[in-house]
């Protein structure tokens, strides 16, 4: 279980989340969606604390934070060693090849010998459709493909939760569906997942639950069919500001 409850993040100029209290779900996909600007990737990367709260509640598995109180490193990296995280850039190292990418992780942080984290991570490029490419450079794939990448050397870590970043936010319209379709292959598998996208066709084929940020609150959350079918006047008219085709 992983919950935040009355999260507040003040960036002085304007208030990254005001009063936000979410549970999401595990072995589920919790989609985030917003308006630009709406405080939705401050909401998850509030999550592995790449955003420290000034106050409110955190709570996953035997953790339970006071987050009015300073944290300690030991805290954070507590939180951070069950959360996996894949951002809009690929942050894939341009000195490794593919397969030292993935492995890296595994050896160095879990402990796992050499062996079985090279088998491992053939594996996960074979499920990404990647296998191929084991001994090339970040700089010699597309966008896609390293997407897919960066998404198996989360995988590799065995993260309690994957967090995704507009995962697919730089890519070209037929990359993002290489990139999609290895997400939703994850969904499948009940992984807990929490996303972060501007897709709604997407986020309607992949949510298990809906959460929709506004300025820095959150304005719904709940089950996806109500948000899609049967959406109040405001997500209506958010909905069809993506062009996004609502009853």
């Amino acid at each position: 279980m992983l919950k935040l409850d009355h999260i507040v993040k003040d960036f002085g100029n304007h208030h990254g989340l005001r009063d936000v209290s979410v549970e999401f779900p595990a072995n589920q996909t919790t989609v985030i969606v917003g308006p630009s600007g709406s405080g939705k990737t401050t909401l998850l990367r509030t999550i592995d604390f790449l955003e420290i709260p000034d106050s409110g509640r955190y709570q996953f598995d035997d953790l339970d934070y006071d987050l009015s109180k300073p944290l300690t490193k030991q805290e954070v990296l507590a939180a951070r060693r069950k959360l996996g995280i894949v951002f809009q850039s690929y942050n894939l190292f341009p000195h490794l090849n593919v397969l030292a990418n993935i492995t890296e992780g595994p050896v160095q942080v879990l402990g796992k010998n050499k062996q079985e984290a090279e088998a491992e991570a053939h594996d996960l490029l074979k499920k990404v459709g990647l296998d191929d490419k084991a001994d090339v450079y970040p700089d010699q794939l597309s966008g896609g493909q390293q997407q897919r990448i960066a998404i198996a050397r989360m995988v590799a870590m065995a993260p309690e939760y994957m967090l995704f970043d507009e995962p697919t936010s730089a890519l070209d319209p037929e990359l993002e569906v290489e990139v999609l379709k290895v997400i939703l292959e994850l969904a499948k598998m009940k992984n807990s997942i929490v996303i972060v996208t501007h897709n709604m066709d997407f986020a309607r084929g992949v949510a298990d639950k809906i959460v929709f940020v506004e300025d820095g609150q959150i304005a719904y959350q709940g089950d996806p069919t109500t948000f899609f079918n049967e959406p109040n006047d405001r997500i209506k008219a958010f909905l069809a500001a993506g062009q996004f085709n609502v009853k």
